[in-house]
């Protein structure tokens, strides 16, 4: 072979180098593209549909490889699948969609963890709201998933009686003799208020929605506990546990919803199917529903 190279009128040598600088340039044309290509991690990717309160399963997470960016730390790493399974779904995931980090709550333990969470929502927080109170009517606590947006509807029948005064004490005596009848038309009348915005203002009975975009659950709380089969069978069942719904409060607004817990003659909590509604209402008394009433039969 190689004396028919020789007598083929080829020089080894120009072969030799030709394939030398091919191989060199191939190479470095190889590290360019490696050095531009950016470096690459894995990322959970859900592998269906997660609904706000699904609960995270083995099989609702898959990994898929993406580009390492800024925005990759967004997302949950592969690494961190198994700490995921068990969390609630707090925000919703499209299918093949990057889980990001906070659309999901941990389901770590509920009396040792949940302060952690207050570090995503600044001006929030944790408020109980107890769902077997004599002034609140809700849905049962097992229809509620963490997740959940619900809305709180306080009712009022009547105005609180206002605060006595206490009389001071005076010194007084009898004076002898007749006494003058006072006549009727001395008598001081109460006169209505001058102000037309206090005459206008509403009256009881009323009923207001304090949250009308609704505030998140955060934990349902008083549930039964499965049994485990492993356990052997108690000999007695305890008192059941009081239940409550964890809720995500702004601030500012923990007063108000303590004050209408505690004064509302009746609470309604609400599931909402939307997460914001645009302002604020207006409340609703008994004379609009009178207003109401008697507009439906004025018209012909």
């Amino acid at each position: 072979m190689l004396n028919r190279l020789k007598h083929s009128g080829l020089n080894l040598l120009v072969l030799a180098v030709s394939a030398a600088v091919f191989l060199a340039a191939f190479a470095v044309l190889t590290g360019f593209v490696r050095a531009r290509t950016p470096e690459t991690t894995t990322v959970l990717v859900a592998a269906r549909p997660l609904g706000i309160g699904a609960r995270i399963g083995a099989n609702d997470l898959i990994e898929h490889t993406v580009f390492q960016d800024g925005a990759a730390g967004w997302y949950f790493s592969a690494a961190e699948k198994d700490a995921l399974l068990g969390a609630y779904v707090a925000l919703p995931v499209r299918n093949d969609q990057p889980v990001p980090r906070d659309s999901l709550i941990s389901a770590a333990g509920a009396g040792e963890r949940f302060g952690a969470l207050l570090a995503d929502f600044p001006g929030h927080s944790l408020f109980p709201l107890p769902l077997d109170a004599a002034n609140v009517t809700a849905p049962p606590a097992a229809v509620f998933l963490p997740g959940d947006v619900v809305g709180i509807t306080v009712v009022i029948d009547n105005r609180p009686p206002p605060a006595a005064t206490p009389t001071p004490g005076s010194f007084s005596f009898s004076i002898p003799g007749a006494v003058d009848e006072i006549p009727p038309g001395a008598v001081p009348t109460v006169l209505p208020p001058s102000d037309p915005a206090e005459a206008e203002r509403g009256f009881p009975p009323l009923a207001k929605d304090l949250f009308p975009g609704g505030v998140r659950v955060i934990a349902v709380q008083g549930l039964p506990e499965p049994p485990d089969p492993d356990d052997p069978a108690p000999a007695f069942t305890g008192l059941d546990a009081p239940q409550m719904l964890i809720l995500l409060v702004p601030d500012l607004d923990r007063e108000l919803l303590s004050l209408a817990l505690q004064q509302g003659d009746r609470v309604f909590v609400s599931l909402l199917g939307h997460a914001e509604t645009a302002g604020s209402t207006e409340g609703f008394t008994y004379w609009d529903f009178e207003a109401w009433f008697q507009s439906d039969r004025a018209e012909p």
